[in-house]
Order: structure tokens, then sequence, then C-alpha cells
């Protein structure tokens, strides 16, 4: 949108993270009595191409972009409202910036009118399916008033891509734009305004794993965050959301907000109104607004905003999403609207559930950790304020990383005090800071930047529950959504208080992490380190594994009622299988370890026996192959998930199946896994998705003490769908029987090599089956109910129309629905009268079953009736799946069936050899009794002519002469047609 109406619009909104009154205007703020203007700049985009990717980036700093400005690749789509930073290749645009992202500070805190930074914090979006790319922007002003290029300043460009997924692109530039004009300062935001924005919610039987979560971190710029357009209901795309979970914040500039001067939910419409109003504010007297959505904190947490005068509120329905890059959000576009009350669907990565520091009080101080861990016996007491140095300086040390290169610098460290911006440094504004982070600059002098500033959170746990000699992690969080993470480990050579530095650290984007040494790391009681945690190497039942299944039907099915269904085809999913490191959760939080996992739901995948591991039992193929190093050092692989010993699927909760499914796959020695998918209708339809990002838990004991794995996903796979409505077959020719034919309800296959055959006897089962089967290939299913009468047909269920003509029709199998045209309604969909065709599905290998064929249904309708090898059924019995194959246009239906009937057994004939010339057969018999009477003729022949006549000669030589004659003939008519050669005369009559 053209944001007309901006420069009428004022913020005295209070700062994010400053500790000053801001008041901020379009492309202009007074930062407590400075005040910066870019207004003149509104007329120039910027462009930047870096080296390294195939994207050009297009910068505007006062006004969205349009399409005169942004080269839009031909066929694509692009919504400009309120993108001020966006980039483009040849086949796509990106929005990366949002005007209500944008912000202001002091480039240095000690010289307030020179210098201004103008930035903005972008929220990621997907680039591939399991990846996220996002981008952050600084534009740094510093003072010159005697420039003079107005629009046109010269630019300097520091682009810092850390990777594929995450991008800072620095501005620099010094003009009259960089200094302040001193004005009265802005009035600060009345009353205190303190909500309770932090949620801690362990799991009842793990007190240490749970849901840890401070909105405060997720907070957007001054405008919060903006969501994608979004629906509400049944209506069109056309809404914006800004939302800021721990504050209040004003109307966003470019749109009116009538009355309502703050809210932390402003719905605006995106179309002509450029209108919003609240959905309610943030209750700022401590009341907390965070409580699970359902029993299970794995559901998400709901987020409740109330607002104060009118009867409606917005809830959040924040659910987990372990790719998501730390404090940002993911909007659903579709929104629930009950009345007055919204229920917009976000995720985030920090309500994933966590290991969380044990219930057990701690010191007052934020910077004392006392903590013991109890397998070890070992306690911890590390007060962080003893080790301050205390001369604003704190500890030092010339340190290396790698980021965009090798670089060099210094690292300031003051544990629990603030250290000063060094001499002659650029702090980017935090003067006061308890971790620098400094490299020298273009003019020689340091640049540095705070990861740690004292008035935030300090939060210590220890590096890892279950193992304390792994040291005691110290978190800290700066401005821009900076933080590090500082790993203390112990040195018992150390003096009291005294700390070692490192020389390297490691820096992610804006995230920064070291450790140091300290001899108050060290645990009582000298600790050993503890050998990384696996799962126990599972040992033979008694009962041991069941057989897995030769052929498994690959799609289970949860009917939720006769419109909707949850369906797992697993052999549709389309992904690659995952071979990689699994963070591990054991029974107890505390132990913690990793596994080498391979993975897929479908493909069979070859025990990793090349990688030095010995498999279970034996076993050669698996879907899932959990593997870990035994205490003794031997490598161990276990098959946790096979689809041919147990495959099955139901809700996560029957009362709501919208949550999800638990899909199981059963192991060897009943070491099985559970996969916890999460409905998310906006993730891949098409695959479960598996990275390394992904946890596996293990459990045993309970009940039935048993011994599985759980792991937690989410896809769009697994969300309900809806049946398809099915048309009325249209009517053709019914097929009729062969000559002579006559049903048979028995069956022997060939005997194989192994000595095996199958024997079917269908005049031993029940007289019919009413099954209830859904039909399709995914996505599309639909529902139908079969009547099958194995041997003699019979009638339709009672309560359906027939389409067949004859009503007193009877067939083998009937097919029966709910059509698109609302009526019930039945058709013949096979005859063994008409035909009935036995099948081997696979020749070399019997276990594959039989396939019984009955032809000759209505509208031209078959049905194939697979008999799968089942041992758990017997022969007198046949188990249907719940779900079959139809195409629909080939009116052939598969309905798989298990029993034991189509298992192969001994067979009491010897194997059909097709290379045995030994056997006579009856064309063999025919041809030696014509060759034996035509030698015997000739032979006999000639010597009767020789005796009567002295002449050795063929018999009736003048018969067969003409026999010869006749052939030619014949072979002369046939190539010719029939047609006379040109030499030949007609009489002409008259």
């Amino acid at each position: 949108m053209l944001l007309l109406t901006s420069l009428l619009i004022r913020s005295s909104l209070r700062g994010l993270g400053a500790s000053y009154p801001i008041d901020r205007d379009l492309c202009m703020a007074n930062l407590n009595g400075y005040k910066y203007n870019f207004l003149t700049l509104n007329s120039r985009v910027f462009t930047f191409k870096p080296g390294n990717e195939d994207f050009t980036y297009y910068i505007s700093l006062c006004k969205e972009l349009t399409p005169n400005v942004v080269p839009v690749p031909a066929g694509s789509t692009f919504d400009f409202s309120d993108v001020f930073v966006a980039r483009c290749n040849g086949s796509l645009c990106q929005a990366l910036i949002t005007e209500n992202s944008w912000d202001w500070r002091y480039l240095n805190a000690n010289e307030k009118d020179n210098g201004v930074n103008y930035f903005a914090i972008g929220e990621p979006f997907k680039n591939a399916p399991d990846t996220y790319f996002s981008f952050d922007i600084e534009v740094q002003a510093t003072c010159d008033r005697s420039s003079t290029e107005g629009p046109n300043v010269s630019v300097k460009y520091i682009y810092d891509n850390i990777d594929n997924n995450e991008a800072l692109l620095q501005m620099k530039f010094s003009s009259e734009y960089g200094c302040a004009d001193i004005v009265t300062p802005p009035t600060p935001t009345p009353s205190p305004f303190k909500p309770n924005c932090d949620y801690t919610d362990r799991f009842d039987n793990m007190t240490d794993f749970g849901v840890d979560i401070h909105l405060t971190d997720m907070n957007g710029g001054p405008w919060g965050v903006r969501s994608v357009n979004l629906s509400l209901g049944a209506g069109k795309s056309d809404t914006i959301l800004f939302y800021q979970p721990c504050e209040r914040m004003e109307c966003p500039p470019g749109y009116r907000c009538g009355s309502e001067k703050y809210s932390s939910a402003w719905l605006c419409n995106d179309q002509n109104q450029h209108t919003c109003e609240s959905y309610g504010i943030i209750d700022g007297n401590g009341k907390s607004f965070i409580e699970p959505a359902f029993n299970d904190l794995l559901d998400g947490l709901n987020l409740t905003y109330a607002h104060g005068e009118e009867n409606k509120s917005i809830t959040f329905l924040l659910k987990c999403d372990n790719i998501m890059p730390k404090n940002h959000f993911l909007f659903n576009p579709q929104v629930e609207k009950n009345g007055n009350n919204l229920v917009v669907n976000v995720r985030a990565g920090n309500s994933c559930p966590q290991v969380i520091p044990d219930p057990t009080p701690q010191p007052d101080s934020h910077c004392v950790f006392n903590r013991t861990q109890s397998e070890q016996k070992s306690t911890v007491f590390l007060n962080l304020t003893a080790h301050d140095k205390a001369d604003q300086k704190g500890w030092i040390s010339d340190v290396t990383w790698y980021n965009s290169g090798k670089k060099t610098g210094k690292l300031y460290y003051e544990p629990c005090d603030n250290a000063v911006c060094p001499r002659d440094a650029f702090c980017e504004g935090d003067e006061d800071a308890t971790i620098f982070l400094c490299e020298d600059g273009p003019d020689g002098k340091p640049d540095c930047i705070a990861y740690g500033l004292l008035e935030n959170r300090i939060s210590m746990n220890f590096e890892n529950f279950y193992d304390v000699t792994e040291g005691v992690r110290v978190d800290y969080t700066a401005d821009l959504q900076r933080t590090a993470n500082v790993n203390w480990r112990c040195d018992k050579t150390l003096a009291d208080n005294i700390i070692r530095m490192p020389d390297t650290v490691q820096l992610i984007k804006n995230s920064l992490s070291f450790d140091v040494y300290s001899k108050a790391a060290c645990g009582s009681g000298n600790p050993t380190p503890r050998p990384p945690y696996h799962p126990p190497k599972p040992t033979k039942p008694t009962e041991p594994t069941p057989t897995p299944q030769p052929s498994v039907n690959p799609t289970d099915i949860y009917v939720i009622n006769d419109t909707h269904y949850i369906l797992t085809p697993l052999q549709s999913y389309q992904q690659q299988p995952f071979k990689g490191e699994l963070n591990l959760m054991g029974p107890h939080p505390q132990l913690e370890g990793k596994v080498y996992c391979e993975f897929h739901p479908w493909q069979l995948i070859p025990c990793p026996s090349h990688l030095g591991y010995e498999c279970s039992a034996g076993h050669t193929e698996s879907n899932f192959w959990a593997c870990w190093t035994e205490d003794d050092g031997s490598k161990y692989c276990h098959s946790i998930g096979d689809v041919r010993i147990l495959n099955e699927m139901e809700p996560r909760n029957p009362k709501n199946p919208d949550l999800g499914v638990d899909l199981h796959f059963g192991g060897v020695w009943d070491m099985d896994v559970h996969f916890d998918i999460e409905c998310d209708p906006f993730e891949d339809n098409y695959s479960i998705p598996f990275d390394q990002a992904t946890i596996l838990r293990f459990q045993q004991g309970g009940l039935l003490k048993k011994q599985f794995f759980t792991t937690y996903l989410d896809s769009g796979a697994v969300c309900p769908r809806k049946f398809e409505s099915i048309p009325i077959p249209a009517k053709t020719a019914y097929q009729t029987p062969a000559p002579g034919y006559k049903p048979e309800y028995t069956y022997e296959s060939i005997t194989n090599q192994d000595g095996k055959y199958i024997k079917i006897d269908l005049a031993g089962l029940p007289v019919y089956y009413d099954e209830l089967i859904t039909l399709g290939l995914h996505p599309k299913f639909q529902r139908n109910l079969y009547r099958y009468y194995p041997v003699t047909p019979g009638a339709a269920p009672e309560g359906y129309q027939i389409l067949d003509e004859d009503n007193d029709r009877t067939a083998n199998v009937w097919r029966c629905f709910n059509s698109s045209d609302g009526r019930k309604v039945c058709h013949t969909a096979g005859d063994s009268t008409v035909n009935l065709i036995y099948q081997i599905i696979n020749e070399s290998n019997l276990l594959s079953g039989v396939s019984l064929n009955y032809e000759g249904g209505y509208g031209g309708y078959q049905t194939h009736i697979q008999l799968i090898c089942n041992e758990s059924v017997p022969a007198g019995r046949i188990d249907f799946d719940d779900v079959g194959r139809l195409i629909t246009s080939q009116k052939s239906p598969i309905i798989f069936a298990h029993t034991s009937m189509a298992c192969p057994i001994d067979s009491p004939y010897p194997p059909y050899d097709p290379t045995n010339r030994g056997v006579i057969t009856g064309g063999s018999i025919f041809l030696t009794i014509v060759v034996v009477i035509s030698v015997l003729y000739l032979t006999i022949g000639v010597l009767i002519n020789f005796i009567k006549d002295g002449v050795i000669s063929i018999p009736n030589s003048e018969f067969w002469q003409e026999v010869g004659q006749c052939i030619h003939a014949a072979v002369i008519f046939i190539g010719t047609c029939g047609k006379r050669s040109g030499d030949i005369s007609y009489e002409k009559t008259i």
C-alpha cells in the first residue's frame, strides 16, 4: 500500500530493548531528543548483488517497493504490500523485510547526535522442505554535515552470508543523514507495564523435561511481527495481523485504528480500507495468559489476549517446529473465527519440549549456580560474580573464528558485571555489556558487538544433565536477538576465581559460543566422565518376534466418519532415506546421547554392516535402524521399525483427530518405534519430514514392561481429509460367459522348485462378508461397502437402490456407496458364473499370494481380491484390509485380504521342469504315428513296384505328380490374388 497517512501517525511506543523513549514516524525518529530524518531517501532504491548467490537484493528505506523497480519474473506473482526489502532471481521474488520491522538506536551512545542505526530483523520463510531462510539488515549512518550527495549518498555494503539459510546485510554511509537535530524528548509511555510472559510446564512423569518459554525474547519490531495474508473462516486472504507476544504497540504505520491506541494484536484489512481493530491486549499486571492447549504439552500452548472493553479475544495456538529459528513465528494462513473469537495457529522453535532445570530452589542471585547430579553424586557451586574482574574491562583474549572466512579479534567477558565499550571502539550503541566480540574495522579501529547485556536474563544449566563433567552453560542475551552461550568447564589447576579464556570462538549469525575454564566448574567428589548414553542391548524374548509378513499393505486408514478420514499411505511418500545421527533422550531426561539412524517409511534398508555394526538377530532389512556403540566398544544396530512385523496407525486423540496420528512400526524382539506425528496442514502432504532436528526418545517399563522408541514429527500427510464423491457408473453391456465355461472354486498352483504350491478352496469360507473398504490412490479415496460371496452368488445388502436392471440379480461381489447425487446405491462388481480367474501374483515368489478376479459386473466393473499369505489368519477365514486400490477409469478395484490359505505348503506333486524333454505329449505321439505310416507306405510301395515291374518308383506316382501340380497352381493363385496374365485374349460379344 502507499503509506499516504504515515506522516500523520506518531509513535510514542517505548523502544523495545532500548532504555530511552523513542518517537517513531515514517523514516524519521526522535531518540530521546535526538531526531534523525531519512525522508529524502524515499526516492532511492538500493540494489545489491552478492558474489556468492544468484539473487539481487532491492532495498527501500522509506516506502514500499513497487513493480517499477523490482523485476518480478514472468509467470510469478509477488505481493508488494508493506515490503521494503526483497530479493529476486530469474524465477522468483521473496519478501525479506516489511515496514513494521524497522527500528532505530544510537550508533554511539556516547555521541548521540553523531550517527544512527536503522535496522530490521526479518521473519524466516521456508526455502526447502526442512530449512528456513532469514535475513536481517542494518543501515549505519554516521554524521558528515558537509556531504552534498543527498539521496545519491555512496553506500558501502557488507554482506554476511553464513550459509544458505541466513544472511545479514550492513549498509554504511557518512552524510547529513547521520547527523541529529536536537529537539524536545518524547514523553515516556505512561504507567509501568510489566506483563508476565514467562511460562514453564513440566511433564508429570519427567520433571526435568517440558516447555520453558519466554515470550519477551519473541517480540518483534516496534509494530510487532507481521503475518502473511490471512483468511478468516472461508473468506478471502486479505487480512494482516500485527502481533506482539509480550508488549503493546500502537497502530501500524499506514493503517487507521479508530480510537484505540494500544493493542497486542491488530487485525488489519489489507485492501483499500487499510483499517485495523484490536482483538486484545496483554495483561500488564502480571496475570498469566498462557496455558496448555490440550492435556499433552506436545499439542501446544494457548496464548489468549482479551479485549478489555469489547466481548472479543484472540488465541494463538503455539506449536513446536524443531527446525524453525528461535524467536520467530510461522503463521498458518487459515484463521478460525467463532463469533468474536479468533484462533490463529502459529509455530515456533521456542515452544518445543526441552530439558529444563530441576525444580530445586536456587540462590536468589541469578549469577549463582548450585546443583547436584544425582547419578554421579556430584555438586557444582559456581558464583559468576566472584569471577568478575570489576575493572570495567573484564577478561580479555585474542580469538579467531570463522564467519565467511577466518577472522581474528578480541573477546571481552565479564561474567556478571558490565565491561565498557573498549577505547576508540565502535559498539553500535551498546556502551556496557557482559560480552563484547571485537575486530578491526576499515578505519583500523575496533568494531565491537555486544552479545550479552547485564539487564537481560541470564540462565545457568548443566551443559549435559547426564554428565556433570561436561560443564555449566551460561546463556546471555543482547539486542537484535543476539545471544551468547558460555560453557564453563573444569580446570582444577587454576587458582580460585581465575578464568582461562579461549583462543577460538564460534559465531553463527547472531549466536556466539565459547568455552571458559575455572576451578569452580569442577564437581565435588571427583566425578569421572560418563560414557555416552545408549539404549540397553535387547535380549531375545521367550516369545520370539512374529515372522515378518511377506506382503504388506502400505496404507493405514482411520475413518473418522462417513465424510472424513486420516490416511498414512507409506508407499506414496516422496522422500529420500534418512541417514544420520539423532539426539537420543532416555527414560529420564538426564539420560542424553546420540544414535545413528537409517529410516524410510516404506523402503526396506539393508543392515548398515558396512559401517561396522552388528545387526539384531541376523536381521538383514528394516525400515528403521537405530545404531549405537556399546560400553565395550562394540557397534550394534537394532531393527526398531519394520512394517512387515507391524504397521498400525491410530489418532493421537480420538476425540480430536485434527491433532494427528500415532504410527506404530514393529521391531525385532518387541523393541518398537512410535511416530507421534502432529497434523500440520501447511506442511508437505507427501512425506513425513525427518532430519537431524528430530528427537528420538527411548522408554522402558510400564505395565507391559515394554521397550520402545518414540519420535515427534509433524506433517500435512496425517491431517484429516474428505472422502471423494462417487459418481454413478455408466451402464454398459454385460459380459457373457465363454461357451462351456464352468466356475471352479478350488485352485492348485504349479509346484515350484522348492516343492511348494498354493491350494485354494473357497468352499471352506463363510457364505458372505460385508466389508467397509476405502479405495483409491493417494491423495484421493472413496468409501465403499463391499458384499462378497466367495462361492455361490447372492443378493445385495438391503436398503440400497440396485443399479442393475434385474433387481433379482445375484453376484459374488456387490459394490455399495453413497453416490454424488445423494442416493444409496449398489451394483454388481463381479460374478463367478461369468468368469473367475486365479492368478499367482508373482510366479517367482509364491509368498506374494493369489489374486481372485471376479469379472462380469455392472458398467464393466470387475473385482480383484488379492489373497495375501498371513500365517496368523486360519485357512477358513479371510481378514480384509481397510484400504484397497482403485483407478476409477479402470473399474478394477483391488481388495487385499489376509489368510493362511494363500501361504505355500508342501506339494504332493514333483516340481514342474519346462526343460525336461522326457515327457511324451499327445502332439508328439500324433507326429510319430504320421511319420511311421509315411515311411511304411513309401518302403512297401517301392518294394512292390520293384518286384512287379523291376523298376524303383514311388507308388501311385501319377497321383502324387498331380498333387504336386495342384500345390504349384495353388501357390501361384494365392501369390497373384487370382489375376490372369496380360497375354490372355478375350472374345468380345455383341
